[in-house]
């Protein structure tokens, strides 16, 4: 494991007490907009999460999808012991998620998330590209991340790279974010939008609909 992603493991392992209770509407918000854009006629989809913390995605859509196959892959073993309780059935693996070949051994899903995950990677294109991989043809991602975009958060994360080195490598501005999406995922169906779940944060959530025909 890379010395800046034991960085980042070690920060969450400290954060899973607490994590769900310290930042509720930040996570929230992000499975609600999810929520209400889940493809339909999926009888048992397998579902994917890469950076799943404590789980809450990935709980929150089995009810949706009771007869899903859910994977849960994360870099800290306290984020995944919380997730654990939630999801006792789950496959919940912890990997370093700046390794490639951590996941040649995952099949492709039919649902792909990764909620705030690229903020604290080095290469946001190489994860991009592994979400791209990792889904089914005519499968969808959910991806978000903080957005760069306005005085404030531009300021924040002057301050994050500062306070986590390690952690928080760097935020990109939404038109950004979009354009390198487009790049990598060709003729996909994107929405997407900014969240904003208080005055301070801005949230951008995208769903990703790739080319070709979605699995029953």
């Amino acid at each position: 494991m890379s010395p800046k992603f034991e960085e980042i493991r070690r920060h969450y392992d400290r954060l899973a007490s607490v994590y769900e209770t310290r930042w509720p509407s930040y996570n929230t918000v992000q499975i609600d907009w999810m929520r209400r854009r889940l493809p339909q006629g999926l009888s048992a989809p397998a579902i994917l999460d890469l950076g799943c913390g404590t789980g809450a995605a990935l709980s929150d859509v089995s009810i949706h999808y009771p007869d899903a196959r859910l994977t849960g892959v994360d870099g800290s073993a306290a984020m995944l012991e919380k997730a654990r309780e939630k999801l006792p059935d789950a496959a919940l693996l912890e990997k370093n998620l700046e390794d490639d070949d951590a996941f040649a051994d995952l099949p492709a899903a039919d649902i792909v998330f990764s909620f705030s995950v690229y903020h604290h990677l080095q290469n946001t294109d190489r994860h991009l590209q592994l979400l791209n991989r990792l889904t089914r043809g005519g499968g969808t991602v959910f991806f978000s991340g903080f957005a760069k975009d306005g005085a404030v958060m531009r300021m924040a994360d002057g301050l994050f790279r500062f306070r986590h080195k390690g952690v928080h490598q760097a935020a990109l501005p939404h038109r950004d974010m979009r354009q390198k999406i487009e790049d990598v995922f060709r003729g996909a169906e994107i929405e997407t939008a900014i969240l904003r779940p208080d005055r301070f944060w801005r949230i951008q959530i995208f769903k990703i609909v790739k080319e070709g025909a979605a699995h029953a």
